[in-house]
């Protein structure tokens, strides 16, 4: 293992004309306590091997290779066993520094402990929503990129399953199920077939930002892990943390208009002015409007997920009686936006037209809600999320 180590690390060293200038290479490479021992020595024999690898002519590559920093990756919690705990502390005197995973996705490493290891570190986080496929009732294993999560939440062919309430430490959990055959980008469902999402808790995440490191003598900084191919792909995107490091509020941005079509239509439509987004749920993220004295006769959803009809006092009605619509969307998905919905009335629209409501659950935990307001008015919250 250890001249596999020195030949990957040697293979990505001739390559560093590509990457720019090198500050080291991080091997991200499981270990246990277990394995400690062998690892530290597979590490030994690496940089034995890799100096004998890239020293045969004198040049830039060959330097760098005897003085380049090798970190290691940390993702599980220290061992109660002094002789294991002993091979993990001497695996890390080998190493010249660790990223320490102590978040998101099944990572569980102890700040505390590394930083008693005496080495360099950086807190290390896992942002991606991960997701796996089931055929039935039975866990395939195949993985599932959260890019389909928008898709998957917008197709009426699926229905949620809410499998474990909010926790501010755990996350989110939940399940979509296919009613009939569909496709989404990277998975392809037949009926009864379901995808299993665990979304992390970003308010939890942010919170550790300070608390990891806080103190901590040999803390170095921080490491967010981003899985996909683009900011498109993922439900908490880069644009997100850059946008909370420089001092923004963790939650979507709703961006309401309505126009008139006539007298019969109204046409609304909305934007999620943030790169951030909402928790998944059929119930928490809507947008309100009142068209007294007009009355509600259908509503073609657009880029919706359903409606619900109302009277002027807030009484769920047939549409026929109803003087608000109610539209719902399960996710709000960073800088999303959606198509508009077409409403179809009867009688006189108001002037102006017309007074709406938002509310919202952020992905970083608690509400945003607004109260009535005309478009373009700017409305008081009722409520809002947490300041990161």
């Amino acid at each position: 293992f250890g001249a596999a180590l020195a030949r990957e690390i040697a293979a990505a060293l001739t390559r560093a004309p590509a990457f720019g200038l090198v500050r080291g290479v991080h091997l991200d490479v499981p270990f246990s306590a277990a394995t400690a021992a062998a690892h530290a020595a597979a590490l030994q024999e690496a940089r034995s091997r890799l100096s004998h690898l890239l020293s045969r002519e004198e040049n830039p590559t060959s330097r760098l290779a005897r003085e380049v920093p090798l970190t290691v990756s940390m993702r599980r919690p220290p061992p109660t066993d002094e002789k294991e705990q002993k091979a993990v502390r001497a695996f890390a005197s080998r190493t010249d520094g660790l990223v320490v995973f102590a978040f998101g996705d099944d990572n569980s490493a102890d700040p505390s402990f590394a930083d008693s290891l005496g080495k360099p570190w950086w807190a290390g986080y896992a942002s991606a929503t991960t997701a796996s496929l089931r055929t039935g009732s039975a866990q395939t294993g195949a993985v599932v990129s959260e890019s389909a999560l928008d898709a998957l939440t917008d197709d009426p062919r699926t229905e949620l399953l809410q499998e474990l309430p909010w926790n501010e430490e755990r996350g989110w959990e939940f399940t979509l199920r296919a009613r009939r055959n569909l496709s989404a980008p990277g998975v392809s469902l037949s009926a009864g077939d379901s995808v299993s999402f665990a979304e992390p808790s970003i308010a939890e995440m942010l919170a550790r930002f300070r608390s990891d490191t806080s103190g901590r003598h040999f803390a170095r900084g921080h490491i967010v892990v981003f899985a996909g191919g683009s900011d498109a792909d993922r439900v908490f995107p880069v644009a997100a943390l850059a946008d909370v490091l420089a001092g923004g509020r963790p939650v979507p941005q709703l961006k309401v208009w309505t126009a008139a079509e006539g007298s019969r239509f109204v046409r609304l439509g909305a934007e999620n002015a943030a790169p951030h987004a909402s928790l998944v749920s059929r119930v928490q993220n809507w947008i309100e409007i009142e068209l007294a004295p007009a009355r509600v006769s259908d509503v073609d959803l657009g880029g919706f997920d359903r409606w619900e009809a109302y009277d002027e006092h807030g009484r769920p009605v047939s549409p026929g009686r109803a003087t608000r619509v109610r539209l719902y969307e399960t996710l709000v998905a960073p800088l999303e936006m959606f198509e508009p919905a077409r409403l179809r009335v009867r009688g006189g629209l108001p002037s102006p037209c017309c007074r709406m409501r938002t509310h919202l659950a952020p992905a970083a935990g608690g509400e945003v809600a607004t109260e009535w307001a005309l478009p373009g008015i700017p409305a008081p919250a009722a409520s809002s999320a947490p300041s990161p």
